[in-house]
Order: C-alpha cells, then sequence, then structure tokens
C-alpha cells in the first residue's frame, strides 16, 4: 500500500491528472452504456473534467482509510491494546502524509498541499474513530 501510495506520489502532475482522468472516462463510458444515453466525447470530457478533482481527493481519503486499515490490524495482530494501536496508527498516517507532501516537492512539479494533509488524516481518523466505537460496543 505505502509503495503504490509512494509511485502515485513520484507521478508529475500531466500523467496523474491523466490517469484519474482515464479511471473518470472509464467509469463514465460504463455507466453511459448501461443507462444507454449515448453521449458524445465532449459530454463526456465535460463530465470527467468536473468529477476530476473531487475524485482525487475522494483517493486521497480512501487512501488513508485503507492504510489504517492495514496498520491498526498489524498492530493488533502483535497484542498492542487497541488505545496503543490507534495512536500508532493516527502517528504513522500523519507523518506519511506529511512526508509524501514534501516528497512531491522534490521529486514532481507537483506542489505540497496542507488540504490533501487535512483530507489524508480525515481518511484516517474516520477509520479509527468507526474502530474504536465498534470495539466499545463489543467489549
Amino acid at each position: 500500500m505505502i509503495i503504490s501510495m509512494f509511485l502515485f506520489s513520484n507521478m508529475n502532475s500531466n500523467d496523474s491528472n491523466s490517469k484519474s482522468k482515464d479511471i473518470i472516462r472509464y467509469g463514465v463510458v460504463i455507466v453511459d452504456k448501461i443507462f444507454d444515453k449515448n453521449m458524445d466525447n465532449s459530454d463526456i470530457e465535460k463530465i470527467v473534467n468536473k468529477l476530476n478533482y473531487p475524485f482525487r481527493k475522494i483517493c486521497h481519503f480512501s487512501e488513508y482509510f485503507i492504510l489504517s486499515i492495514l496498520i491498526l490490524l498489524s498492530l493488533r495482530l502483535y497484542n498492542i491494546s487497541i488505545n496503543k494501536s490507534i495512536i500508532i496508527t493516527i502517528c504513522f498516517c500523519i507523518i506519511f502524509s506529511i512526508s509524501d507532501e514534501i516528497h512531491q516537492m522534490f521529486v514532481t512539479d507537483r506542489s505540497p498541499l496542507i488540504m490533501d494533509c487535512f483530507i489524508d488524516i480525515l481518511g484516517s481518523s474516520l477509520f479509527l474513530l468507526i474502530y474504536y466505537i465498534r470495539t466499545k460496543r463489543l467489549s
């Protein structure tokens, strides 16, 4: 997971945007075929361009949501307490998010965005909150 996140951050802005738009375009074409809308390419491109920014932010959120799952469950395998596991996980995600944004500044033409760090931490925090509440209810 961390390696794939690192590789995504290593892309320049054109490649990263192109990859996002390709994924969205693929989804839009499938939805177009399912609902038999027969959209032309200009309509598809309008939708792709409109969805690109929110899609990229959802990807940030989702990456860190999943990263938190993997880290927390790995820590729990070693019988580390719930509270310590949550603290370690959130600290790791915060540090990794910041370092990921800094990495973009040196390796690509992209610039670090504090908003991306907030979105990353929000994704991580949501999973940890859900896990904590669910675990406390079962206790």
